[in-house]
């Protein structure tokens, strides 16, 4: 499974930053905190489908349902 410094990584954080509109330190926190904002997630899995690479939900900090 990848993770989000993987995913980062391999797409670029530099790149990942200018696509999703935010400062590289914002990629960086996200990478300390082992989830991206649910927010960057049409970004992040439209780059992962173009290089081929996973995509998990459970990369991003997405609220889960009350049960």
């Amino acid at each position: 499974m990848q993770t989000v410094e993987k995913i980062s990584d391999e797409i670029g954080r530099k790149r990942l930053a200018a696509l999703i509109g935010v400062g590289r330190s914002a990629v960086t926190n996200a990478i300390k905190d082992g989830v991206f904002p649910a927010s960057w997630f049409v970004v992040v899995s439209r780059e992962c489908e173009a290089a081929k690479i996973d995509c998990p939900l459970s990369a991003f900090n997405f609220k889960e349902a009350a049960e």
